[in-house]
């Protein structure tokens, strides 16, 4: 177990079986409880590593200006590049795409991940929209990318105006 300070109810930070981690300032003194999990065995090997932890990793990305869509469905796929840079578990985008057809505005969501590893990756994202379809013409991308660690999360966004075509 871990406290921020001497050990109490309301210094109480984190307790994990196995493996323990947790965040400490600089500066600040933590009080690590030692224990065996299995009543009746006494003994065993005690490991300790503290290791400065990795700084937010750092994203950048781009959305290209042109999509396309399919008349039938009426999705839309939008396109683009994302870089990461550093220490992730995990990296994601999610946007909405608008467009105005005739008296309607149409709207998608979506979602998809890439692998935080430094390179610049191709990323593709189709969405199908809940109130019409997606056609041929002008559409605005609203996008972000994001990647996170155990000490915090690197960001980017876009506007983009996007042309869709078959």
């Amino acid at each position: 177990a871990a406290y921020n300070g001497a050990p109490s109810a309301s210094t109480f930070m984190s307790c994990a079986p196995g493996r323990l981690q947790t965040s400490v300032a600089s500066g600040q003194t933590t009080y690590l409880m030692i224990f065996g999990d299995q009543p009746g065995s006494p003994g065993g090997t005690l490991r300790i590593t503290v290791q400065e932890a990795p700084q937010p990793p750092v994203v950048s990305f781009t959305v290209d200006s042109i999509g396309s869509f399919d008349a039938q469905s009426g999705s839309a796929t939008i396109r683009g590049t994302v870089t990461c840079t550093g220490v992730a578990d995990f990296g994601g985008i999610n946007g909405q795409v608008t467009q105005t057809v005739g008296r309607f505005t149409i709207n998608g969501f979506f979602f998809t991940s890439f692998t935080c590893d430094g390179t610049t990756q191709a990323w593709t994202a189709t969405t199908q929209s809940s109130n019409g379809k997606f056609a041929g013409g002008p559409a605005t991308v609203q996008a972000s990318a994001f990647a996170c660690n155990n000490s915090g999360c690197g960001q980017d966004s876009v506007t983009q105006q996007v042309r869709l075509r078959r």
